[in-house]
C-alpha cells in the first residue's frame, strides 16, 4: 500500500522523536532532524496504539505529552548542546494527531483531560 502524503504512521515515540539534536542537510537548507522535519509544516501523525505512550514511565510520558501540546499549538522549540544553526531547533506548522487505543485507555482519563483543556 502506498503511504498517504503527509501522513506518518508511528508505532513508538521517544522524547527525541519530534525534534532531535541531530542536524539534517536538505538541499541548501538545514532542517530539524526527526519526525517534524520529515513531515514539514503540515501533516498528520497516526498512533495505531496510544497505549505504548500511556505505559511509559511518568517523566517520559509527560515529556511526550508536553511536546504534543506544543506541536498542536503550532510551535515547538528545543535546546541542544550543539552550536549548529538555531533554526534547526524549532518547528512551526500544524499537525493533526490521530490515535487508537484499547478500552484500557479509560484508566488514563486524567491525562486526556489535561490534553483537552489545552486544545
Amino acid at each position: 500500500m502506498e503511504p498517504l502524503k503527509g501522513v506518518i504512521l508511528v508505532d513508538q515515540i521517544t522524547a527525541q522523536t519530534f525534534i532531535s539534536g541531530h542536524i539534517v542537510e536538505k538541499g541548501d537548507d538545514l532542517v530539524p532532524a526527526g519526525l517534524l522535519g520529515r513531515i514539514g509544516t503540515s501533516g498528520m501523525i497516526v498512533y495505531p496504539d496510544f497505549s505504548t505512550i500511556l505505559a511509559m514511565k511518568a517523566e517520559a510520558k509527560a515529556s511526550i505529552l508536553a511536546d504534543m501540546r506544543r506541536i498542536y499549538d503550532g510551535h515547538i522549540r528545543k535546546e541542544f548542546g550543539t552550536a549548529n544553526n538555531l533554526k534547526t531547533r524549532e518547528w512551526r506548522g500544524r499537525i493533526t494527531f490521530a490515535v487508537a487505543a484499547t478500552p484500557a485507555v479509560d484508566s488514563h482519563y486524567g491525562i486526556f483531560q489535561s490534553l483537552v483543556s489545552c486544545f
